[in-house]
């Protein structure tokens, strides 16, 4: 339908991913399925095509489904996996642990990336998990030393379990980093 340019149809789908949807998800498809059948190793690339169109859609579980097959190709895409454990919050039936997997793949792969533990603390800490938070909420605050925001989810991580010191420890240093 949209000829054989796999380029053309990639840049169809996400120039008209927000405008026109339905013609953005058949071009993805298209790129998708000719990228299946010429058995391309670029093929990951196009479900994460897929995976983008159908987000910007709302169509939160086609797009949970492409971009799992394309980690499953190329499974060491970091960034990909903070978008799958992002993508959780958009779904029906989000699932916590498959989150928290995708955030831990990140972090093996990306280990000095400070903003993965920090999702990860906060994903801790959104289920009840503290002291699990913790420790990875202290890596996050190491890596991310100029910013407030890895300390004060320490200090409501500290707060659940009881620790003033560390309350007000985390509180104040994210009071003299971010002041306002």
């Amino acid at each position: 339908k949209f000829g054989s340019s796999l380029i053309l149809m990639v840049e169809i789908a996400l120039a008209l991913s927000k405008g026109k949807p339905k013609i953005a998800a058949q071009a993805a498809q298209s790129a998708l399925d000719a990228s299946i059948r010429q058995k391309l190793p670029s093929q990951p690339f196009f479900y994460a095509v897929q995976a983008f169109v159908a987000e910007q859609t709302g169509d939160f579980e086609t797009a949970s489904t492409a971009l799992e097959n394309a980690l499953s190709q190329w499974p060491d895409e970091a960034r990909w996996h903070v978008w799958a454990a992002e993508m959780q919050k958009g779904l029906a039936a989000p699932d916590t642990e498959i989150a928290l997997k995708h955030l831990s793949q990140a972090i093996h792969f990306e280990p000095k990336h400070g903003a993965h533990y920090l999702k990860l603390g906060k994903i801790y800490l959104e289920i009840g998990d503290p002291e699990s938070a913790i420790p990875v909420l202290e890596q996050a605050a190491c890596s991310l030393s100029k910013q407030s925001e890895p300390r004060m989810a320490l200090a409501r991580a500290y707060q659940a379990t009881g620790d003033i010191a560390q309350i007000f420890n985390n509180a104040e240093r994210a009071a003299e980093l971010d002041p306002r």
